[in-house]
């Protein structure tokens, strides 16, 4: 899920306001999902996670999403509805630890910056290709890239 400015027309006020794209979208394929991949698109006047709650009415189950606070509302303990997991990006939270790591020496976020590009390479060896597809270079990578992910537990 993630949400993206849109100028809305203001009628009356002869201008535009910012109004909410929302995007869902599934794509079931790298785990052999059967369900064809789809995005759907809403309109929200807003960003908080009043919308997302609204929108996801009725969801239960794993919501990729980035580091915005306002999702926090869908896993909180009196929200009314089935579960739902979020799953945090790691290229947003990589990007953060990036700026971390610019402003002087910052160990923690190093580590959070190489433990990403870990996490990216299990992706790509979990990835199924076609046939046609060359497999990638990785060889036993994943083996010690689990380790030290699994080493660190949350991080």
């Amino acid at each position: 899920m993630d949400e993206t400015r849109a100028p809305v027309l203001d009628p009356g006020a002869r201008k535009t306001k910012t109004g909410y794209f929302w995007a869902l979208a599934r794509d079931d394929r790298p785990w052999d999902g059967e369900v064809p991949p789809g995005v759907v698109f809403t309109y929200a006047p807003g960003r908080g996670g009043q919308h997302a709650e609204r929108i996801l009415q009725g969801f239960g189950g794993i919501l990729q999403v980035d580091g915005y606070a306002g999702y926090n509302r869908l896993i909180a303990a009196d929200r009314i509805g089935p579960g739902i997991q979020l799953a945090y990006c790691w290229a947003h939270a990589r990007r953060k630890l990036i700026e971390i790591t610019r402003t002087g020496p910052a160990p923690i976020a190093e580590e959070g910056v190489a433990l990403s590009g870990t996490e990216r390479l299990l992706a790509a060896k979990a990835t199924p290709r076609p046939p046609s597809c060359p497999a990638r270079s990785v060889e036993g990578a994943d083996v010690s890239a689990r380790a030290t992910l699994s080493e660190r537990g949350d991080y």
